[in-house]
């Protein structure tokens, strides 16, 4: 054998010993090793099982947001039932978008009603505020919280909110653009004059019309049921029987017009001659006179000869 070999031999046997005395070593901490790895693969399932469930609970609650439409009595159950979740918390601050459009609509028509919806979605709006970390929800939220403040009459206190909006990033270019006019009017002296104007005038809803006594009943329906006509059981009608009698002769019977067949060989109607018999005898008359006239007699003649 060769001094080579000798020395790979040697190595082998001490690689050996040493995991003999590893294996020793472990030997009797094999059961505590199976334990945990039992538990290790429990726990993943727990983990794959709780996060299934929560990526349900997400997709069932986006669900409901989706399909609840923009009314905040709908909107109300979506939250109600998903108070924990994302779409939870943005069907809350839609919610809320929903009350400051309702409020806005009765601000100068009824400033008591508009208050009390000021109110339940300025809840709304602090709510999420609280709640959520995600910062697009977070800039609406406050957004929505400013402008409940300025319909308000609170210019302070909306300018704080509306600053808070000026620093964040995640902040819409158009809303960023609105936020800086509503700022430069708040603090502008027009804004101060609109503020003072619009704390000072409050309406309220109109008083209901004091109706006559004889107007506030409705009057009663007419009776539409139709009294049903006697029932007359198997019976038919009777048909009058056929009689043979004749028409009497009293009764003039004219006799139906037959209709003319137009003839194609029609000839027009030859003129019809005049009468003309008077003139023409008072013509000869008057020739026979003057042929009198100028005809001598035949005793004339006989003198003119003698």
């Amino acid at each position: 054998m060769s001094t080579n070999e000798r020395r790979t031999e040697l190595k082998s046997n001490l690689l050996a010993d040493r995991l003999e005395g590893v294996a020793l070593a472990v030997k009797p901490h094999l059961k505590l090793f199976g334990v945990l790895a039992a538990a290790l693969v429990v726990l993943a399932c727990v983990y794959a099982a709780m996060l299934w469930k929560q990526e349900k609970a997400s997709a069932s609650a986006w669900s409901d947001f989706y399909f609840s439409g923009s009314r905040s009595e709908t909107l109300r159950d979506v939250y109600e039932d998903h108070p924990k979740q994302l779409a939870g918390l943005w069907a809350r601050q839609a919610s809320g978008d929903a009350l400051l459009g309702q409020a806005l609509g009765q601000i100068y028509l009824d400033r008591e009603l508009a208050d009390k919806l000021l109110g339940e979605a300025s809840d709304h709006y602090r709510h999420v505020i609280i709640s959520s970390k995600d910062s697009l929800l977070v800039s609406r939220a406050l957004y929505g919280l400013a402008q409940v403040l300025e319909s308000q009459g609170k210019s302070e206190e909306a300018l704080k909110e509306y600053k808070k909006l000026v620093v964040m990033g995640d902040v819409h270019p158009e809303m960023r653009a609105d936020i800086t006019r509503r700022v430069e009017f708040l603090q502008s002296r027009e804004g101060e004059k609109f503020i003072s104007w619009f704390k000072s005038n409050r309406p309220s809803a109109p008083k209901a019309v004091d109706l006559p006594s004889d107007l506030k009943s409705l009057p009663d329906k007419p009776d539409i049921n139709f009294a049903t006509p006697p029932s007359t059981g198997d019976a038919k009608p009777s048909v009058p029987a056929a009689t043979d009698a004749k028409p009497s002769n009293d009764v003039l019977q004219i006799p139906a017009a037959k209709p003319t067949e137009p003839t194609t060989d029609t000839k027009p109607a030859d003129p019809k001659p005049t009468d003309t018999k008077p003139a023409e005898q008072k013509a000869e008359a008057a020739i026979e006179n003057s042929l009198r006239i100028e005809t001598p007699s035949a005793e004339s003649k006989k003198d003119s000869g003698s």
